[in-house]
């Protein structure tokens, strides 16, 4: 494989499929939002400490690129067969179940405790970013764009459930 270089060198990228656009467009900002989201939950599963926590943070990352690949499609095209509806009402039960699991946090949670709390809450953030990049881009003739959102906003509750620990203790008076 050829790294080519010097395409974009005009303001210009290409979408999936063809067509260019302007780097500063608000699809390149939420691909990019996206990007910068898949690595750093790459970074927050490279410190987990759990195998499932890791494994379940490599399928977030899968399934960011999924949600790239859809903001990359031409309009009235597919990139995936993600079904984002489905696969949101998964993650809220998944959170639903580690929130039963660990209680509720008991007040406000600063982050970094560990240095995988930190990556996680991190990456939080960072997905929080791209949801907002989403909701930038004009939908219009892009029925897929507001599943692709919510997707990616319940994918950071899923990270803040993880980030935090166990059993949660009242805070002392």
């Amino acid at each position: 494989m050829r790294l080519e270089m010097g395409r974009g060198d005009d303001g210009l990228t290409d979408l999936l499929r063809g067509g260019r656009v302007l780097k500063t467009s608000p699809h390149v900002e939420a691909l990019g939002a996206i990007d910068e989201a898949i690595a750093a939950v790459g970074l927050a599963r490279s410190l987990a400490t759990d195998p499932g926590s890791a494994q379940r943070l490599a399928a977030v990352a899968e399934d960011l690129g999924k949600c790239a690949a859809e903001i990359s499609a031409p309009i009235g095209e597919r990139a995936t067969r993600f079904d984002f509806g489905k696969a949101a009402q998964d993650v809220e039960e998944e959170v639903a179940s580690i929130v039963e699991a660990k209680g509720q946090p008991a007040g406000f949670m600063t982050p970094g405790e560990s240095s995988a709390d930190a990556a996680l809450n991190l990456a939080r953030t960072i997905v929080r970013r791209a949801e907002r990049r989403v909701f930038a881009i004009d939908w219009e003739d892009r029925a897929v764009y507001p599943l692709v959102a919510a997707y990616i906003n319940r994918l950071s509750h899923l990270l803040f459930a993880l980030s935090y620990p166990g059993k949660q203790q009242s805070p002392p008076d």
